[in-house]
């Protein structure tokens, strides 16, 4: 069974426009609510996929009520700490169908007695699953260090801990060994403060991660493809065709990558599973539009060559 924490959930509200026009009234053609934050697309895509997913972590306010609702709606379990700030909100605005700008809210506050419910709550129900997922950034109120503790606690568990974070939460994580960390080259950057210009260097810093004793490192290249790092060899893994503009990656492939763990596949499968997910989620709006024949079909186009160290 897989457990995703949502830390810092997001009610999402899109609006369709042919033409936004200044200081007058705009009527929209199409509204959608939605919920995002890379944590709980991640759980719905393996609830597509039909694994055992289970969420947690904080929901406030009307903007929380409505995220547990869709999770109840996707048959989704879940125990979620209520928090007394609502939890935040987006409105997205795309004009002819183009994306125009996102405004976000800022984050709710967690107060100490909210985080040690949630440390109560995640101590009492971690024995249940055999993968953790931990992604995105970190309401107010929560120190930098508290995915430290999570994937701590998970290994004394002996569970695999997928971590997804940025600069400082990352940072900290990393310390704590994770199984697998999900990265892209700006965090490597970030973490060697260094600027990397060629996949030498990429390689070079994200082996240095594998040798502090985490066993997977996925680098996020975009439309370049992969790199997957272990301790023994890495693996390059490209496209036989090309593929332009696949967007940001909203969770699309750490959820292949947890699939490919839940199902105990041999890590070639896992990886094509993480790359085919990347970029089968990538290419619609409509997340229950994608199923597994779609993910095998990029699959199929994925080829894994060998780097040695």
């Amino acid at each position: 069974m897989i457990l995703s924490i949502c830390l810092d959930p997001v009610m999402e509200k899109i609006y369709y426009l042919d033409n936004l026009h200044p200081k007058v009234e705009n009527f929209a053609n199409k509204k959608v609510y939605n919920i995002g934050g890379k944590c709980t697309v991640s759980g719905r895509i393996l609830k597509n996929l039909n694994a055992d997913i289970f969420a947690s972590g904080f929901l406030g306010g009307l903007q929380g009520q409505y995220i547990f609702s869709k999770f109840k709606e996707a048959d989704i379990y879940n125990d979620f700490v209520p928090i007394k700030d609502d939890t935040k909100s987006s409105v997205i605005i795309f004009q002819n169908d183009e994306l125009l700008t996102k405004i976000i809210e800022a984050s709710p506050r967690i107060t100490r007695e909210e985080r040690n419910s949630f440390y109560d709550v995640y101590e009492k129900i971690l024995d249940k699953f055999d993968i953790v997922l931990g992604q995105g950034g970190l309401p107010a109120g929560l120190s930098d260090d508290i995915y430290y503790d999570l994937i701590t606690m998970a290994n004394r568990s002996n569970k695999k801990f997928i971590l997804e974070a940025k600069e400082e939460e990352l940072k900290y994580g990393l310390l704590a060994n994770p199984f697998m960390v999900k990265l892209k080259k700006d965090d490597l950057e970030y973490l060697s403060n260094l600027h990397l210009d060629f996949e030498s260097e990429i390689i070079k810093v994200g082996h240095s991660i594998v040798e502090q004793g985490i066993e997977l490192v996925v680098i996020d290249l975009d439309e370049k493809g992969s790199i997957v790092l272990t301790k023994n060899k890495g693996y390059r893994l490209e496209f036989n065709n090309e593929i332009n503009n696949i967007g940001e990656d909203n969770g699309y492939m750490v959820a292949g990558f947890a699939f490919g763990l839940y199902k105990k596949h041999d890590l070639e499968t896992i990886m094509k599973l993480g790359q085919g997910a990347r970029l089968a989620y990538s290419t619609v709006d409509d997340i229950d539009r994608i199923d597994m024949s779609d993910i095998k079909r990029y699959m199929s186009i994925i080829e894994i060559g060998t780097i040695n160290y």
